[in-house]
């Protein structure tokens, strides 16, 4: 098992320029993040927009008293506007996980660049 590790990985890193290109467009695949900062933008401006609705609601509260139906929509405001946020934080979190991906493989390409020397098997 050993020796077929390393006769594997010695092909590898006598072709590593080829495994590098080839890599290249499945890192950029990957780790794209543009569709995750456009979801973003929008529940930005969602948000936004959330917001204003809340507020507008507080204060037509406070102008007519205990309306139930004010506060009826307040709370489904308040519940978009924690979805929206949840949402949020989950793209962060995603898109974070994506560049420590591409940096972690990164990382690894360098290495695979760097190595000059073929692996030998070693004695048991």
């Amino acid at each position: 098992m050993e020796h077929a590790f390393t006769t594997a990985f010695n092909r590898i890193i006598e072709d590593k320029e080829r495994y590098v290109a080839d890599y290249e467009p499945v890192i950029a695949s990957l780790t794209d993040n543009a569709t995750l900062e456009a979801e973003a933008v929008a529940l930005r401006e969602r948000l936004d927009e959330l917001y204003t609705l809340m507020k507008n609601c507080i204060e037509e509260q406070a102008r007519r008293g205990g309306d139930s139906k004010l506060t009826e929509r307040h709370a489904q405001l308040t519940g978009r506007n924690e979805a929206a946020k949840s949402r949020l934080g989950e793209i962060s979190a995603e898109m974070e996980r994506r560049a420590v991906k591409r940096t972690r493989i990164l990382a690894f390409l360098t290495d695979l660049r760097e190595q000059d020397t073929m692996v030998t098997d070693s004695a048991p």
